[in-house]
């Protein structure tokens, strides 16, 4: 079928699909989840400039890369950023007052793992080794007294995933707000943001930035670690972001639920004004700059791991073979830079 018939498809499964009623909402993984009919007081508008008093925000990030992977045997190299970024809104000026990084490598296995960075393929593939050191890696920033109470803790991604994780982050703070660059939740045939956008136009609500609270109904499985739901951080913004808040928010009224999202929304809109990285707050855009993973980064480290090598005085055979698998994870990239030029 030509490019043109694949769209039109794709259209009339769009344009039936407005005939749906949103009543599910499904992850990538398939999980549906039961949705509060939609309507115009679904989404509540907040104004960020209400904020008067200047608030301290702390945002973590983290990016992995593997350096080689072998059929037995992988390295990794994993980098942290933490940023604590001071907002004035009288001023409308943030200041990173504190910064911290961290960097570690890891040895993962096909079939075995063994203490802190010796542990099986299938944990490191799957981000378990990356979330478990973004954690720790908060601990310790919190240990070292970089927030109180009050402040806000921003972390890049989903807080509502039952895992160990998820649990140890709401617990070690009691001010944590998740927030995803990219969800894939859907409504619908829609994608849950885009889906959401629309209706906030179609009701007048994106004039100002939003939030669709209460959203889900019924969760899948166990009780939830956090409430889900969308919002935006500007006014007629170009993207609506999924939000994660700690399930405790249900323990409140309905009117201090919404003004307690609205509190710390306004925070995460304010700083939402830098046009840099699109609606999306400037202190998780900063870490996510500062912790992605470039080719630099990843020819840097390889040189390093393959002097290591050669100075960990390996049995002759050993290193012998570990060098070969090195070399032939050298030829495959080479290879397929051939054939993208």
């Amino acid at each position: 079928m030509a490019v043109d018939g694949l769209l039109q498809y794709l259209g009339q499964k769009y344009d039936e699909g407005k005939l749906l009623p949103p009543t599910k909402m499904k992850s990538a993984e398939s999980r549906a989840y039961g949705l509060y009919p939609l309507s115009a007081g679904s989404f509540v508008n907040y104004n960020p400039l209400k904020v008067r008093e200047r608030f301290r925000v702390m945002a973590v990030d983290g990016g992995s890369i593997s350096l080689f992977d072998t059929p037995y045997w992988g390295i990794g190299l994993v980098k942290l950023k933490a940023r604590l970024v001071e907002f004035d809104p009288l001023a409308k000026q943030g200041k990173t007052i504190k910064s911290a990084a961290g960097e570690k490598f890891v040895l993962f296995l096909e079939d075995e793992a063994k203490g802190e960075d010796i542990v099986s393929r299938k944990f490191y593939e799957k981000g378990n080794y990356l979330k478990r050191e973004e954690t720790r890696f908060i601990r310790e920033q919190l240990k070292a007294g970089w927030l109180d109470d009050r402040d806000l803790l921003l972390i890049d991604g989903a807080l509502s995933m039952q895992s160990f994780y998820e649990k140890e982050i709401i617990k070690i703070h009691p001010n944590v707000v998740g927030i995803s660059k990219r969800s894939g939740m859907r409504i619908n045939r829609y994608s849950a943001s885009s889906f959401l956008m629309m209706r906030a136009k179609e009701y007048g609500k994106d004039v100002r930035p939003w939030f669709c609270y209460p959203l889900v109904k019924e969760y899948p499985g166990r009780e939830p670690l956090a409430e889900i739901m969308f919002a935006s951080f500007a006014p007629r913004g170009s993207y609506a972001f999924r939000v994660d808040f700690p399930f405790s928010i249900s323990e409140l009224n309905p009117a201090e639920q919404k003004e307690k999202i609205a509190s710390e929304l306004s925070k995460a809109a304010l700083f939402s004004l830098d046009p840099k990285y699109r609606d999306y707050p400037y202190p998780l855009g900063a870490v996510h700059t500062d912790s992605v993973m470039r080719p630099v980064d990843k020819d840097r480290a390889r040189l390093f791991i393959q002097q290591k090598v050669a100075e960990a005085g390996l049995p002759h055979e050993a290193y012998e073979l570990i060098k070969r698998d090195i070399e032939n994870e050298y030829w495959y990239d080479k290879f397929r830079q051939r054939g993208n030029k």
